[in-house]
């Protein structure tokens, strides 16, 4: 487990311009029980390049889940326009990976996919204007950015093929399914209070837009199925077979 980061910020502008930096870089590895990197990833049954290879515990080499988070930058500036009128600028932009993601089930580490996050973000823009001791002012827009990517290993080519043992229901060679993923939302509000001594007034309105789409695939259209070694089935996908696409707003008045 490791975790390092750092902060900094301070005025740009005596009383007029600030700014605060901030990031982070963390991560960790795990032990998955009872499961071990291919002794023969690459070696084929037959002739090499046939497509088919054996799965063999290398048991010097343990398989592990491998996870950071690189919060590259997180960056806010107030910059204050007027004597009442200020807004906040703030932009984070982070990168992620589960890089064994699944391996402490029956998948060989080659067998698992790297999801990779990013990069992600999260950018806001605020802004408040007291126009008197009883009237204030707010608005704000932001938006969020999340695409994620499943992608083979290292040494696991777009034509390598997945294979399971039936005899024992693993998966090794090759990820089964690969996934994409991304999603935007964006969201905007505005409101004004009135405040007196005894009663109080706010009106405004909120609107969120989202756009997400997922696309799943079969590595190399095809996976190869083996018993006790012994070739016995072979299952051709077509894919990409799911695409899916939502555009969804919600619009509040208050």
């Amino acid at each position: 487990v490791y975790d390092v980061g750092g902060a900094f910020g301070g005025p740009i502008r005596q009383d007029k311009l600030w700014f605060f930096f901030a990031s982070r870089f963390w991560g960790s590895e795990n032990y998955a029980a009872g499961n071990y990197f291919n002794k023969l990833q690459g070696v084929y049954i037959g002739k090499p390049g046939s497509g088919v290879t054996r799965y063999e515990q290398d048991l010097s080499r343990q398989a592990y889940t491998n996870g950071y988070l690189r919060d590259i930058a997180n960056l806010r500036i107030t910059y204050k326009a007027t004597e009442k009128s200020k807004f906040n600028f703030s932009q984070n932009f982070q990168k992620h990976c589960d890089c064994f993601r699944g391996v402490d089930g029956l998948l060989a580490p080659e067998a698992v996919a790297q999801r990779l996050y990013g990069p992600t973000g999260v950018g806001q823009v605020t802004w408040t204007y007291p126009a008197s001791n009883k009237l204030l002012f707010e608005g704000a827009m932001s938006m969020q950015l999340m695409p994620w990517w499943n992608r083979p290993q290292p040494g696991v080519s777009d034509t390598t093929t997945a294979v399971q043992e039936l005899s024992t229901n693993t998966y090794y060679r090759a990820p089964l399914g690969l996934q994409d993923y991304w999603t935007n939302n964006f969201y905007y509000r505005f409101a004004s209070s009135y405040v007196t001594g005894s009663h109080s007034f706010k009106a405004g309105a909120y609107l969120s837009q989202a756009w997400n789409k997922i696309e799943t695939r079969v590595h190399n259209d095809m996976t190869y199925a083996l018993r006790n070694g012994v070739p016995a089935q072979i299952t051709m996908w077509t894919t990409p077979f799911t695409a899916k696409s939502v555009v969804d707003g919600d619009l509040g008045i208050f």
